[in-house]
């Protein structure tokens, strides 16, 4: 069976056993072929057990950074702020540390075939969420700084869902976090942009390949050269009908 019962996760837990957090049932199928546990991020299961105190939570409150969440949960709580205790929204979340790319336009090649290489070098643990439950200030998302693609999402409907922050600094001016973010939920194309990135990032490696093989195959077959074949050129070499461009790889 590839999706456990609630209650043989909890065995899994409760036994010590490791228990892999990953984002599709493809992830899962991966892992049970290894003879591995695994559990979705959105399944309503591994929310009931992080209900039951199942999953280890961290007791700080941290600061959003880039990458990818899942939301358990938001609550209202108590935190200490230059020495007052003020109610904030704090969220619960799964953390997953990836590099996100928002604009593949506005990536340079060199960067472009480095982050395909970086794909292809990824074993299957690179894509699990990290096995704790992290307390995030979720605020910074909502500020007038900040920047949502795709959507206009409310607090509460974050919970369930997974966001990406894309991008995440401090605005020197109003001290106040600018993060560019989005909600999955509101993003329904993110899998035809991905497979497109993802071809995009082959296609521009084989380019690559292509480029080195040919220049490997010209040392190897150098072309012939008949000195008589120019010999009668009363024009000769023309630089001005040349432009700079044409040597620029």
């Amino acid at each position: 069976m590839i999706n456990l019962t609630k209650e043989q996760y909890i065995k899994v837990l409760d036994t010590h056993r490791t228990l892999h957090i990953v984002d599709s049932a493809k992830r899962v199928k991966e892992y049970y072929d290894r003879k591995e546990y695994a559990i979705q991020c959105d399944s309503p299961i591994l929310k009931e057990l992080f209900e039951m105190g199942k999953l280890p939570i961290d007791e700080r409150y941290v600061k959003l950074q880039q990458g990818t969440y899942q939301i358990l949960d938001i609550r209202r709580k108590p935190i200490e702020f230059k020495g007052q205790t003020r109610m904030a929204d704090i969220a619960y979340v799964l953390y997953r540390k990836e590099r996100a790319v928002e604009k593949y336009e506005e990536i340079e090649g060199k960067d472009r075939r480095e982050l395909y290489r970086e794909e292809q070098r990824k074993t299957i643990e690179d894509f699990d969420f990290w096995f704790k439950v992290y307390q995030v200030k979720i605020w910074p998302l909502f500020n007038e700084n900040s920047k949502e693609s795709e959507g206009n999402s409310k607090l509460q409907e974050l919970i369930g869902n997974q966001i990406i922050v894309h991008k995440i600094e401090l605005d020197p001016e109003t001290r106040t976090y600018k993060v560019d973010w989005f909600n999955m939920a509101n993003f329904e194309n993110w899998i035809e942009r991905s497979a497109h990135l993802d071809m995009m990032l082959e296609q521009e490696a084989e380019k690559e390949a292509a480029k080195e093989q040919a220049f490997l195959d010209s040392l190897e077959n150098p072309i012939d050269y008949d000195p008589e074949l120019y010999a009668g050129d009363p024009v000769g070499f023309q630089e001005d009908l040349f432009c700079e461009e044409d040597f620029i790889d």
